[in-house]
C-alpha cells in the first residue's frame, strides 16, 4: 500500500482502499487479506491522483482524479473501467481538481469541483444535471470544497476547505 487516501466496504464486507501513490484500488477482506486491484496503468486504466472515492449503489466504484481533472467509474468485481467524465475546464462536467464524491438516492454522482469552487451533480452515466457555489465567503459560496456528503432527507452537506 503506497497512501492510503480513503476506504469504503461492500454488502459482502469486502474493503475497498483507494491507493493514491500506487494509483489504484486495492481490495480486501475484513481479515486483511488481499483480494485484486483496478485502476493501474498496467491493469487499463490509469488515473494520475485520487482524493476520494465511493462505492455507488449501483455497485460501481467513482474515483476522483485530481491531477486529471475528471472522475473514474470501475466495475468493483472485474476491475473494468468502464466510463471516464469530464475534463479540465469550468463549463458543465469539466472540473479543475476534482475531490470528495457521494450519492444520493436517485444514483447521482455529487462532485466537489475544488478548483472552480463549485459543487456539480452528475447522472450516473456522467451527464451534467446542476452545479451550485460559487467562489466567494458568502452563503452560497465556496473556497475548495474538498468534502461531500447526502443526508438521508437528501440535504447535501459540503466541507469547504477554506471558508471553515
Amino acid at each position: 500500500m503506497g497512501q492510503p487516501v480513503g476506504a469504503a466496504t461492500d454488502d459482502k464486507g469486502l474493503i475497498y482502499v483507494c491507493d493514491n501513490l500506487n494509483h489504484q484500488i486495492q481490495v480486501f477482506t475484513e481479515e486483511g487479506k488481499f483480494v485484486r486491484k483496478f485502476g493501474s496503468e498496467s491493469l487499463g486504466c490509469p488515473f494520475l491522483s485520487s482524493r476520494d472515492f465511493k462505492r455507488q449503489s449501483t455497485g460501481v466504484v467513482v474515483v476522483s482524479d485530481w491531477h486529471d481533472h475528471r472522475l473514474h467509474v470501475f466495475d468493483p468485481h472485474s476491475g473494468r473501467h468502464l466510463l471516464k467524465v469530464g475534463s479540465e475546464g469550468a463549463n458543465e462536467s469539466e472540473f479543475r481538481y476534482p475531490q470528495g464524491v457521494a450519492k444520493d438516492d436517485h444514483g447521482n454522482m455529487i462532485v466537489c469541483d475544488s478548483g472552480n469552487d463549485r459543487v456539480q451533480v452528475l447522472t450516473s452515466d456522467g451527464k451534467f444535471v446542476t452545479c451550485f457555489g460559487s467562489q466567494g465567503s458568502e452563503p452560497g459560496q465556496m473556497k475548495m470544497p474538498v468534502g461531500v456528503c447526502v443526508l438521508s432527507d437528501g440535504g447535501i452537506v459540503v466541507c469547504d476547505c477554506f471558508n471553515h
